[in-house]
């Protein structure tokens, strides 16, 4: 059995790149234990309440402008404002596991002892966006690296997620870190083969405008889906580059 030594990592907030200030993340999954005991149970009995999820990111204090993605003037405007989304992965590798989730920004704290580098802690939990109806978290797949992208358009690697049920989510979550005057647009389509022969669009971001970065992208699709396969595409107009993160999966609600 393959060990993993976790020497790189992916944190990305409200469409920031904060892996670059960062040197630990948790990531928290649960389900609330309900004791459901009654009279003649010998044992204690637990039933699973609601699904919990968080993430905690520590690292080095960098001040500076808001273009910067420094963490003084951006988190700490969002501090307990609406969720925004966070992707999190253990490795920057297209196709490679990515975690992601509406998360609002609880706690920050930062600074530290003289002479030392100013650490900062940060804690997030998930928190939907009502206004679209977003209440899904998911485990998913790097569909877009993290990297500058040229030309009008562009795919990356298809990927066999399985047939998406009816008790089931599709899950997009973009993070645009940087753009020109590109217009971009990305498109989550699915296939039936691995070849995309006749692909159909599921889900798209709709224009995101160029000209900055600092924006983000969430929503989910209910299922079924017969598709099984699965892939990111991109769209732009004008300019000449743009960095940008894509991720998709699937989430299976709890059911209790």
């Amino acid at each position: 059995m393959a060990v993993e030594k976790f020497v790189d990592a992916g944190v990305f907030w409200a469409g920031w790149n904060y892996t670059g200030q960062s040197n630990q993340v948790t990531l928290n999954r649960s389900n609330a234990m309900l004791d459901a005991t009654v009279f003649g149970n010998h044992t204690r009995v637990n039933t699973a309440g609601l699904a919990e999820m968080s993430a905690s990111v520590s690292g080095f204090w960098i001040g500076g402008l808001i273009a910067d993605g420094a963490l003084d003037p951006i988190m700490h405007s969002r501090l307990g404002s609406t969720g925004a989304p966070l992707t999190l992965y253990p490795k920057d590798v297209d196709l490679g596991v990515a975690y992601m989730f509406p998360g609002v920004l609880g706690s920050i704290n930062g600074f530290g002892a003289l002479g030392e580098l100013a650490p900062f802690d940060a804690e997030f939990n998930f928190s939907p966006y009502e206004s679209v109806g977003v209440r899904s978290q998911s485990r998913g797949v790097i569909g877009l690296r993290h990297q500058a992208r040229t030309g009008a358009s562009g795919s990356g690697t298809g990927t066999q997620l399985g047939a998406v049920t009816s008790s089931q989510y599709l899950v997009l979550c973009v993070q645009l870190t940087a753009t020109d005057s590109s217009d971009v647009e990305v498109i989550l389509e699915s296939d039936d083969n691995g070849a995309f022969t006749t692909p159909t669009t599921r889900i798209t971001t709709g224009s995101l405008t160029g000209g900055t970065g600092g924006q983000a992208y969430y929503a989910h699709l209910a299922g079924p889906l017969t598709d099984d396969w699965y892939r990111l595409r991109w769209v732009r107009t004008g300019g000449s580059t743009f960095t940008a993160l894509g991720t998709f999966g699937v989430y299976t609600p709890l059911s209790v």
